[in-house]
């Protein structure tokens, strides 16, 4: 099985880290991949099958605060408590407005988080063959503080939710069943979810998803969440993420290719808008990546553009942001937070407006299943082009920001909840 994560949505620490668990290619590169997409079977688009839009949720933002009420609060009652509880983001983060390691914006006030986006994982962090009866089952939801005027704040928390297989393939089927009983017409490419959006937040299908949150996450099965919080004038984003016991209590969690016991990550984008030049990008700067892996190079575009830096060095940076966002390559388990979630602004800004650079290692770039996923679902719909944007999978402001490891995480489970766990799976 291929691995499905992204990076804890550390939604940008949200912790981004992966926030725990800490998106490749963009467009143009899909484009060109349309005709390698894996050779398998005959395509098998049956409506009872999973799609992307099943399995990766993203809500539409309230266009009223009518509508705003539509999207779930973190206090909202759910699986044996709160789907966040007040007590548990209380010993991560400390009373309300506290500031967090090294003087970093407190984390968003859990009163004011609005549930923007859910996602499910059948194997969290597994790359390669996996022992299923061993995988990670996941809900996961991402949670901002949202207004209707101005949109959700630059900031997010991302929460994990511990599922037997048993509970997500009914979750998941349940989902199915909500966007069947409306149409069995194909949802398209990952966007803010049709249905939700042509109805409404207050609308049955948004009711119904509501109720499968409620129904399968909480306090009962919370078992980590990440945040990033935003610093230096809206330049610089904060990682970092905490694992939950059963008893309540929270351990911050280790952030992979940091430095042993580094309690965050940072990408700070400099001062320039729609350009990076943060000196340095990434704090602390990732020590344990392999040499083909480490796009940290790229996070600066004058460092990146010195005569001393030769084109190999270049190139292989740029090919890493392809790799960190492949998920049959990388998982929130081997990437750190802050290079997961700045890849695609770097390989866009730097990589290929400033250098002018291409993919060269085709290896490195994901190829979604032909058999359950058609090529024109694994386009990115939205992608924040007017400046720098870490959120993979969530808003900042009004603008809605998938990136593309989301893309390709979202199409992996697709093709494995279809192989392997529906019960309508393709029969073998």
């Amino acid at each position: 099985m291929k691995a499905l994560r992204a990076h804890l949505a550390l939604f940008a620490p949200a912790l981004v880290a992966l926030a725990a668990a800490c998106a490749p290619a963009g467009e143009e590169d899909v484009d060109a991949d349309e005709g390698a997409q894996s050779a398998q079977r005959p395509p098998d688009m049956r409506p009872e099958l999973a799609q992307v839009n099943d399995v990766s949720i993203l809500y539409p933002l309230a266009k009223n605060e009518g509508e705003l009420e539509g999207l779930l609060p973190a206090s909202a009652d759910a699986l044996g408590g709160p789907l966040v509880p007040a007590a548990v983001y209380e010993k991560a983060f400390g009373a309300p407005g506290t500031l967090q390691t090294g003087g970093t914006p407190a984390a968003p006030p859990r009163a004011g988080l609005r549930l923007v986006a859910a996602r499910f994982d059948p194997c969290f962090a597994a790359i390669g063959p996996t022992d299923d009866a061993s995988c990670d089952n996941q809900l996961r939801l991402i949670f901002q503080p949202v207004k209707v005027d101005t949109g959700a704040e630059d900031t997010a928390i991302h929460a994990f939710y511990s599922l037997s297989r048993a509970q997500l393939r009914d979750a998941v089927e349940e989902v199915i069943a909500i966007r069947r009983a409306r149409s069995d017409e194909r949802l398209g490419a990952l966007a803010p979810h049709p249905l939700m959006k042509s109805e409404g937040l207050r609308g049955a299908t948004a009711r119904a998803i509501n109720a499968v949150v409620v129904k399968y996450a909480g306090a009962s099965n919370l078992s980590r969440f990440t945040v990033f919080t935003t610093s230096g004038l809206g330049t610089a984003w904060n990682f970092t993420g905490f694992d939950v016991t059963a008893s309540g209590d929270v351990a911050r969690m280790p952030i992979p290719n940091v430095p042993e016991g580094a309690p965050m990550v940072a990408f700070f984008a400099g001062f320039r808008p729609g350009e990076l030049t943060g000196e340095p990008p990434f704090t602390p700067a990732a020590t344990g990546a392999r040499p083909e892996d480490d796009m940290q190079l790229l996070g600066n575009g004058t460092w990146a553009a010195r005569s001393s830096v030769d084109a190999e060095r270049r190139q292989v940076a740029f090919d890493a942001t392809v790799r960190v966002e492949n998920p049959t390559l990388h998982s929130p388990d081997t990437v750190d937070c802050a290079s997961c979630h700045a890849a695609e602004p770097a390989r866009r800004i730097v990589g290929e407006g400033k250098l002018g650079l291409s993919l060269r290692d085709r290896a490195a770039a994901f190829v979604a299943s032909a058999e359950f996923v058609p090529a024109a679902e694994t386009k990115l719909t939205s992608i924040d082009t007017g400046g720098i944007n870490v959120h993979m999978f969530s808003y900042k402001g009004k603008v809605a920001s998938i990136h593309p490891r989301t893309v390709n995480e979202s199409a992996d489970v697709v093709a494995y909840l279809n192989a392997n766990v529906l019960s309508a799976r393709r029969p073998r």
